[in-house]
C-alpha cells in the first residue's frame, strides 16, 4: 500500500509540472501547451521506475504475466491491483489536495481546468475505453522496456518517448485522472459526480485491457513459442553446425597451402562457427549448459577442429 502511494505521488508530482507549465502558455499558444505538457509528463513514470512504486496500470502488465504463467494465484493478482489501485487514489488525493491548499498557480490552474475538463467529461464510454486501452499499452510497453534496459540513459530516452506519445494523443490513465479531477474539484468547487465516475469505471476498464490482454498476451504468445521452438531445434542446430564442421575440415585437406587465402578462410569459418556453437549450448529452461550427454559430445568434438588447427599451423596466430 505505501509503495502505491508513493507512486501516486510521483503521478501528481508530474501533473504539477506538466498541467502548470501547460496552463502557463494555454491562453497565448494552445499548441506550444499542449507540447509542453506533453513533454513534461513522463517525469512520472521515471520516477517509478528509478524510485520505486506500485502503479496500478503497470501492475495490470506484472500479474498478467504471473497468471499466465502461473506464478500467482487470480485472487493474489486481484488483491494486489485493488490494494494499488486504493493505493495510486490516496497518493493523488493527498499531494494534489495540498497542492490546492498551498494556494501555488491556484489562478492559471482554474483557467486551465474550466477550459479542458469539460470535454474530458463529456467523451462516450467507448471512446473512454480505448483511450484507456491504448495508454496503457504505452505505459506498460515504457515498464516493461524499463525493467529490460541495461542503461539509465537508454531507459530514459525510451520512456520519455513513449510517455509524451500517449499524453500528446489524448490517451486517458486512469490514476493520471484521479490527480486531476481531484485538483480540479478543489479549484473549481466540485465537479459532475456522474461524469467523473462514468470516466473512472470506462478508463480503468480500458486501462486494464490494454495492459493485460493488448500488451501482455501477445508478448507471452510470443515469448512462449520462441521458447518452445528453441528447445525443439537445439539439437538440430548442433547437428547442423557439426556437418558444417566436418564439410570444413574435410576442405582443409585440399589446400596445399593452409596459409593461403582459401585455408584462411576455411579456418576462420571453423573458429567462426565454434563461437556460434558456444551461443546455442544453453539449455532454454534453466539459461544454463546443457547436461545432455550428446550435446556434450557434439559441442566439444566440434570445437575441436579449430583447435586443433591452431596447433598444427601455428603461423595462423598471425592472421588471425
Amino acid at each position: 500500500m505505501t509503495s502505491a502511494i508513493i507512486a501516486g505521488f510521483f503521478i501528481v508530482v508530474a501533473i504539477i509540472l506538466s498541467n502548470i507549465t501547460a496552463a502557463v502558455f494555454y491562453k497565448s499558444s494552445p499548441e506550444l501547451s499542449k507540447f509542453l505538457g506533453s513533454i513534461l509528463f513522463p517525469i512520472a513514470i521515471i520516477l517509478i521506475v528509478f524510485v520505486g512504486g506500485d502503479l496500478f496500470t503497470g501492475n495490470n502488465m506484472t500479474m498478467a504475466f504471473g497468471l499466465y504463467n502461473n506464478k500467482v494465484k487470480f485472487s493474489s493478482a486481484l488483491r494486489v491491483c485493488i490494494m494499488s489501485y486504493i493505493g495510486n487514489f490516496i497518493g493523488t488525493f493527498i499531494l494534489g489536495g495540498l497542492l490546492v491548499l498551498s494556494g501555488c498557480a491556484s489562478e492559471v490552474l482554474t483557467d486551465y481546468y474550466s477550459a479542458i475538463i469539460p470535454g474530458k467529461l463529456e467523451l462516450d464510454p467507448l471512446t473512454l475505453f480505448i483511450r484507456g486501452v491504448l495508454c496503457n499499452y504505452l505505459v506498460c510497453l515504457a515498464v516493461f522496456i524499463g525493467t529490460r534496459m541495461k542503461t539509465e540513459s537508454g531507459k530514459l530516452v525510451v520512456m520519455f518517448c513513449i510517455i509524451t506519445a500517449f499524453v500528446i494523443a489524448g490517451f486517458e490513465h486512469c490514476i493520471a485522472n484521479m490527480g486531476i479531477f481531484t485538483i480540479a474539484a478543489f479549484l473549481l468547487g466540485g465537479l459532475p459526480t456522474q461524469e467523473v465516475i462514468n470516466n473512472f469505471i470506462f478508463v480503468t476498464l480500458g486501462n486494464i485491457f490494454g495492459g493485460t490482454i493488448l500488451f501482455a498476451l501477445p508478448l507471452q504468445i510470443v515469448t512462449k513459442k520462441i521458447t518452445k521452438m528453441l528447445a525443439e531445434n537445439q539439437l538440430c542446430k548442433h547437428f547442423y553446425l557439426f556437418i558444417i564442421f566436418i564439410i570444413c575440415f574435410r576442405h582443409k585437406f585440399f589446400c596445399k597451402d593452409f596459409n593461403s587465402l582459401k585455408g584462411f578462410c576455411t579456418y576462420n569459418m571453423l573458429y567462426s562457427a565454434s563461437i556460434l556453437n558456444s551461443s546455442f549450448f544453453i539449455d532454454t529452461k534453466t539459461h544454463k549448459p546443457s547436461r545432455n550427454p550428446l550435446m556434450t559430445l557434439i559441442h566439444s568434438f566440434s570445437n575441436f577442429f579449430p583447435l586443433s588447427v591452431r596447433v598444427i599451423y601455428p603461423s595462423l596466430s598471425t592472421l588471425t
